[in-house]
């Protein structure tokens, strides 16, 4: 691969003793795809590099005609003219409603609800042993400018949609409540209708199936 062939060429006829992990880590800045996770040096002429490549997961649309690609940690990792993944040709995760301000490799953050997605789509794809499989699509709703109005709804392969209510909050139980209820619903339930997750004044976290979808 072109980052291998690189990593040889710079490290190529240097003294042991003074390679450091310097060269390494501007080269790997030129792959968004991978980050480097260890580096390590085995006398007497010997250094092993290994590295992790981001899966991709999300696609916001930038304009008409390309879209950001981003790893479930919200790190950009390319920019295209679709939003296909690239290891299966299918797609990605297509999120609308948000912005994205950020170089390629970087962590998109310029929106607050980003971290929020971010963090909550990691506990969901735990939850459900995969997200792309189950979810199609993530809307960011922002009937209000209060914080505690926004919802993200998340969209399933099966036809049913889910409103999680100020994600701001209470994140890993809302997913969870989320999932529970989702993997409890019929095969026909799921083909229709939402589900609504919120948290109560005492601070106990709900999720409540409708078989219709009341904010359409």
């Amino acid at each position: 691969t072109k980052d291998n062939k690189k990593l040889y060429e710079v490290y190529e006829g240097e003294n042991i003793f003074s390679m450091d992990e310097s060269a390494a880590t501007e080269i790997f800045e030129q792959f968004p795809y991978f980050k480097m996770t260890a580096f390590e040096k085995q006398y007497p002429n010997r250094i092993v590099i290994e590295a992790t490549e981001d899966v991709e997961l999300f696609a916001v649309k930038k304009d008409e005609t390309s879209f950001y690609i981003l790893s479930a940690d919200g790190t950009l990792l390319s920019e295209r003219d679709s939003a296909i993944n690239r290891s299966d040709n299918a797609s990605n995760i297509v999120v609308t409603g948000v912005d994205i301000q950020a170089a390629e490799g970087e962590i998109a953050n310029n929106d607050e609800c980003l971290a929020w997605l971010f963090e909550f789509c990691q506990k969901t794809s735990k939850l459900l042993g995969g997200l792309r499989k189950n979810v199609t699509s993530i809307e960011i709703l922002r009937p209000t400018s209060s914080v505690t109005e926004m919802m993200f709804k998340l969209h399933f392969k099966e036809g049913v949609v889910a409103y999680v209510r100020n994600p701001s909050v209470f994140i890993g139980g809302k997913a969870e409540k989320m999932v529970e209820k989702y993997l409890a619903l019929s095969d026909s339930e799921r083909l229709r209708g939402m589900i609504f997750v919120t948290e109560r004044q005492d601070e106990a976290v709900i999720a409540e199936y409708s078989k219709d979808d009341r904010f359409i």
